[in-house]
């Protein structure tokens, strides 16, 4: 993983003009002579260089591992696109013929790989939108004339490049365009929506969401029914057409859309079957009668990988979305339906936009000698392709399907069955029971305000906290949405969430995402039990981006407010997962224990501020995960360093791993000891201190940033200094004032 960092080292070095190892260009290797941190830093730019040389990067790999080098790609490609950026436009005519080399070979991946050129793309107006911007600590800023426009030569190139393409027959082209024209213009509806969302009231807000949503579906509709031509079309087309089939029946094959685009979407009501511009046949009941043969034609989902197969939005769910708190912002939840429609195919995968198209090679093709890409030739599961295939992990990141809570679905019943004066007859209540389904119990709000937790048998009481505290689990609401979804019925369908989020930079988030991915990738070669969950994250501009959203997971803060009678969370484990002598909650409490070890090494060589009780959440299996990277490397909310202490680790944490002198309080101390050390062997500080070097360059003190993480790292891996930073991090008496501050200021408990 992050094998890409040493060229991305060397790129840099040649962009400052730095003499490097390595005759460079196509016909040799790329190396450096030095370690990174020394080459990053220069002649006299402070700091101690790594002793062992950094090694030598192939450049013809990248022409004989396509699949392997596109992955190398994805995985470093917000600091592509920044490199990309921000590279100079003058300089030595040796390092600028090597940029201008290594520029080329990276468009050119971009290219034939759509996947990739979109997220170049996104990731290159986000760059673009910072221009001559003062921007906070942690985010690059690019200004001066001559470097606008190169990359407004960048950006255009990189875009005609991913829509056109080279050495491809004429045919893919115009296809390439399209799709890459509808995945952007599909992203740009919601995030415009996000930003729209700002000036509604709040009491109406919620309805405007949905209704919002409903016009992007129109937009899904119209893509899918025009069989990928069209997702935006004129108003020629009369409300009160009819369908070319009979209700009930599928298309004939011979039939072909219809002449006249249909019509855009205009304002008034959102529903699909209501709008006046728009054909009442048009919706979800008529898409699901054509599919799966019109689903080929969707957008597919950005946030999955290169090597996760295709997976293409049938609709979202506007019932389902739901907005999230926010003072500034209108960040808001979407639930939408996926389909695979391609088996076998990835991402990455040219079948990606030309499913369903008829290709061919002209005269003029064959003369230029352009030929098809290898992944239009051959299925990805061919053995002349090699390509590796990830599993649908989105929302759930669990590697193993043993989920030993799966016990904590029996006692709840799906929300259509919430209420106690609504409960099935007994005939489908039988039913139910053969299914799975547990007896029905009352579980609306009224009745479990009502309800005593302390007053309950052991089972009824878990069943109460957790409905109260995570509302519909993500497998009931799966299973739900499926059973009423004229899509349902469809072989590889599934459920996806996500969060739109607009008026936010979200490229540092992202790079912490890339680093905590790191720290577990090197947790997991070393054999550590130590637990980390990043989450997904494309940036589609400076100000705005798609989040994965973990299922299943809510805040410290809204567990408190939430759970009946809430005490401390000890209290609230046992009562969800069993006796502190059960299996179940020595396995919570270790999931516990082992998550909160591997944040506290992370957020302390970040120096992430603003951990609120809102910021840190508990999945359901016990799990502590940290959101929300906005405020690191320094920066704190409102520019005042509140939060001194090395992490947050404070006495309900321990209390709930046993206490001072506990078991689970010793190996949490072994866990961080261990942790630490690992990190700064010497291959694995030489990749953390290369990712840092190529993410933060044009950070203003940049230096000083990579020294500062450097020296974080190298104190913390002498046991005592860890187990310093674990004691001084206790009950630290800011963290306990800055608790309080938020509770008062904000209502975060």
């Amino acid at each position: 993983m992050f094998s890409l960092l040493p060229f991305l080292v060397y790129w840099l070095a040649v962009q400052e003009g730095l003499r490097v190892g390595g005759p460079g260009g196509p016909g040799g290797g790329l190396g450096l002579s030095g370690g990174s941190l020394g080459g990053f830093m220069g002649p006299g730019g402070g700091g101690s260089p790594l002793q062992e040389p950094l090694g030598g990067f192939d450049a013809d790999a990248m022409a004989l591992t396509p699949a392997v080098f596109d992955s190398q790609i994805e995985e470093c490609m917000p600091q592509i696109a920044t490199l990309l950026a921000c590279t100079k436009v003058d300089g030595p005519p040796d390092a600028m013929r090597r940029n201008r080399w290594i520029e080329q070979q990276v468009i050119e991946k971009c290219t034939s790989n759509v996947h990739l050129g979109l997220k170049l793309y996104w990731l290159l107006r986000a760059a673009l939108g910072h221009l001559e911007i003062p921007t906070r600590r942690g985010l690059p800023q690019i200004t001066g004339e001559r470097q606008r426009a190169h990359l407004m030569n960048l950006l255009i190139t990189g875009e005609t490049l991913a829509r056109e393409g080279r050495q491809s027959p004429g045919c893919l082209g115009p296809l390439r365009a399209r799709y890459f024209a509808h995945c952007t213009n599909f992203v740009a509806a919601l995030v415009k929506l996000s930003f729209e969302l700002k000036g509604v009231s709040s009491l109406r807000r919620l309805t405007a969401l949905h209704q919002g949503i409903d016009r992007v579906n129109t937009l899904l509709f119209r893509l899918m029914h025009t069989r990928g031509e069209e997702m935006e079309g004129g108003p020629e087309e009369s409300s009160q057409q009819q369908p070319p089939y009979a209700q009930g029946q599928r298309p004939h094959p011979s039939y072909q859309p219809p002449p006249h685009p249909l019509p855009p979407y205009a304002g008034g009501s959102t529903s699909s079957t209501s709008n006046s511009n728009n054909p009442s046949w048009l919706n979800e009941e008529h898409i699901a009668r054509q599919c799966p043969d019109v689903a080929a034609h969707s957008v597919h989902l950005p946030m999955l990988d290169g090597a996760n197969a295709i997976f293409r939005f049938l609709r979202l769910v506007s019932g389902e979305c739901e907005l999230l708190p926010s003072r500034e912002r209108c960040p808001y939840m979407v639930v939408a339906e996926l389909l695979q429609s391609e088996r076998n195919t990835r991402c990455g995968s040219a079948r990606l936009y030309t499913n369903g198209a008829t290709l061919g090679c002209s005269i003029w093709d064959a003369l230029d000698q352009r030929q098809f890409p290898e992944s239009l030739l051959y299925p990805d599961d061919h053995p002349a392709m090699r390509y590796p295939m990830k599993p649908f992990l989105f929302n759930n990141d669990y590697d193993d399907d043993q989920d030993y809570f799966l016990d904590l679905h029996a006692p709840l019943l799906p929300p259509s069955y919430s209420s106690a004066s609504h409960r099935p007859p007994p005939q489908q209540q039988q039913q139910q029971q053969q299914q799975g389904y547990p007896p029905s119990f009352p579980t609306d709000e009224e009745a479990l305000s009502a309800m005593d937790p302390r007053q309950l048998d052991p089972s009824t009481r878990r069943a109460v906290t957790v409905r109260k505290v995570f509302g519909e689990l993500w497998h009931w609401k799966e299973q739900r949405i499926r059973n009423s979804s004229p899509f349902g019925r469809l072989e590889g369908w599934r459920l996806a969430m996500f969060i739109v989020k607009a008026g936010d930079d979200l490229r540092q988030e992202q790079v912490a995402m890339q680093l905590i991915t790191l720290v577990r990738e090197i947790f997991k070669e070393e054999g550590l039990d130590l637990w980390l969950r990043p989450y997904g994250i494309v940036c589609v501009g400076d100000q705005a981006g798609l989040i994965e959203a973990v299922a299943d997971a809510k805040s410290i803060d809204h567990v408190k407010k939430r759970a009946p009678h809430f005490t401390d969370l000890r209290e609230y484990y046992e009562r969800i997962y069993g006796g502190p002598y059960s299996r179940t909650f020595r396995e919570a409490q270790r999931n516990f224990m082992r998550s909160l070890a591997g944040y506290c090494i992370c957020t302390h060589l970040l120096q992430v501020k603003d951990r609120h009780n809102a910021n840190i959440l508990i999945d359901k299996q016990g799990h502590l995960i940290h959101i929300d990277f906005g405020f690191m490397l320094g920066a704190s909310p409102g520019s005042i360093s509140f939060e001194s202490a090395p992490f947050k680790l404070t006495k309900e944490y321990v209390d709930l791993m046993g206490g001072q002198g506990g078991q689970g309080w010793l190996e949490f101390r072994s866990l961080v000891v261990r942790g630490f050390e690992v990190l700064n062997r010497p291959r694995h500080r030489r990749r953390l201190l290369d990712l840092m070097a190529v993410s933060i360059f044009e950070v203003p003190g940049k230096a000083a940033l990579l020294e500062s993480f450097d020296k974080r790292l190298m104190h913390a891996s002498f046991p005592p200094n860890a187990l310093a930073l674990v004691d001084e991090s206790y009950d630290n008496y800011r963290t306990k004032m800055y608790d309080s501050y938020q509770k008062r200021r904000n209502g975060i408990w």
